[in-house]
């Protein structure tokens, strides 16, 4: 038997918690069977590996919206996901976007507080992907609008969505980090906010403590020469504290600091128009990345509703350029396994985080059933995400039937055997006809959860 790998996250505990260090993700795609995207700049395959970034860059003006202004609440993380993917749409030749930050704080179905504070619980980028990959937003400012000082507004759901996540990357390395922010728009990050940390003089930020991160801000370029109390060389970063604030709502973030800066995420968008990509998604879990089973092969079973056909599957990933297979099978039983397949997709994944690939055509589905099964391989770590119950994080439920794992891709074991509350999160979208377009480790022994810190200040 495997070794069993030990992963330690992170989990807030207290008001002021935050994302940490973080794992990475895919690339942008061009215009495909989902993503029906018409900008000017279409999404690069893959980001240029020999890429060598110039010593000053910045997305301002013409690829940031405006800065926004979280006031008086805890949201710092929903307008980080939303600076990143707001600059995406830009990025690839979308119109200017205004996404509502306030449809996401108060749906994205996470715990929020005994009683119930969604405004001041905080986030993290995980919270953020599960939202928008099980189809509740991003919905539009205009919708749901940000309540700002005038209380808080708790609001529905129902409003319309308006673009689709096609990929949630992370970049760990400066390098990395420049060439999305040039590739693909503003990154969410994480840092340690504390004022005594801060030079109003000249808006820069350096900070060499321990203390866990706890706020988040959009990167949108980079000085290579700008000078810190650090050393030399920052980020430059939106903030959401309103445009009076700082250098008209940005500052300078060292790359000498101990906590801020460490990673990147990219909040990347799909086609503007839902309609045309996206009718409904096959899914058993909600909350995304909370746990991991240490397994090669995951599958989740699925009833078929309606008829549109199988465009994408999503999934995550834990390492850069981990190899994937996708299979879509007709039938299947834990006693005899897959059989009858309809479709296969293989590749490989160049960063971490949640992904969206393409089946290599539209997949009709059967009329009861239907099985999507994954294969990982993420350079000897097989780690298939899955959703648990995790205290002070999110409450799930399971049911025996749903989730599958295997050691061998021959013989298959129910999940809910291994934890009753736990679903793989391997999902797959259903698109118009084409005509119209863990505290530890997994194994055997268990199940531990993946505990993610939130950013709230």
């Amino acid at each position: 038997m495997r070794l069993l790998k030990l992963l330690v996250f992170l989990l807030a505990v207290s008001s002021v918690a935050f994302a940490d260090t973080l794992p990475v993700a895919p690339q942008l795609r061009a215009a495909s069977l989902l993503t029906g995207w018409e900008g000017a700049l279409a999404a690069t395959e893959t980001l240029p590996r020999d890429f060598q970034p110039p010593p000053t860059y910045t997305l301002e003006p013409d690829y940031v919206t405006p800065v926004k202004n979280q006031n008086p609440y805890g949201t710092c993380w929903a307008f980080a996901t939303y600076g990143s993917m707001e600059s995406n749409i830009l990025k690839q030749g979308g119109s200017e976007a205004n996404l509502s930050e306030n449809h996401l704080v108060n749906n994205h179905g996470f715990y929020v507080g005994d009683p119930p504070d969604p405004y001041n619980a905080g986030g993290n980028i995980w919270m953020s992907a599960a939202y928008l990959s099980r189809l509740d937003g991003p919905v539009s400012e205009a919708d749901d609008p940000y309540p700002g000082g005038e209380g808080t507004t708790i609001t529905p759901g129902g409003y319309e969505r308006q673009y689709f996540l096609d990929d949630m990357s992370i970049y760990d390395t400066r390098n990395e980090i420049k060439n999305a922010v040039m590739n693909r728009g503003a990154l969410y990050t994480s840092m340690r906010w504390d004022w005594a940390y801060y030079n109003s003089d000249d808006y820069t930020y350096y900070y060499d403590g321990t203390s866990s991160t706890n706020h988040g801000v959009t990167i949108v370029g980079w000085d290579d020469t700008k000078v810190t109390d650090g050393g030399t060389g920052a980020w430059r970063c939106k903030n959401s504290w309103g445009d009076t604030w700082g250098d008209s709502g940005y500052f300078w973030l060292s790359y000498q600091d101990t906590k801020g800066g460490k990673y990147g995420a990219s909040f990347q968008a799909g086609s503007p128009n839902p309609a045309d990509n996206i009718v409904d998604v096959y899914q058993h879990d909600d909350f995304g990345s909370v746990s991991v089973l240490n397994a090669h092969y995951a599958l989740n079973y699925f009833e078929t509703q309606g008829s549109a056909p199988l465009g994408a599957v999503g999934f995550y990933t834990y390492v850069d350029d981990a190899d994937y297979g996708v299979r879509i099978y007709d039938t299947f039983s834990e006693a005899s396994g897959c059989s009858d397949l309809l479709a296969e997709t293989t590749g490989t994944i160049d960063y971490q985080g949640w992904h969206v690939v393409d089946l290599d055509a539209y997949v009709a589905l059967p009329d009861n059933d239907f099985a999507v099964y994954l294969y990982l391989d993420n350079d000897g770590d097989y780690y298939q995400t899955l959703e648990m119950t995790a205290a002070d994080y999110c409450t799930s439920t399971s049911e025996a039937g749903q989730s599958y794992y295997s050691f061998d891709g021959s013989s298959w074991t129910d999940l809910y055997d291994l934890e009753s509350t736990a679903n793989f999160s391997i999902k797959a979208y259903a698109t118009p006809e084409p005509a119209t377009m863990a505290l530890f480790a997994l194994g055997l022994a268990g199940l531990g959860a993946k505990l993610r810190r939130r950013d709230n200040t």
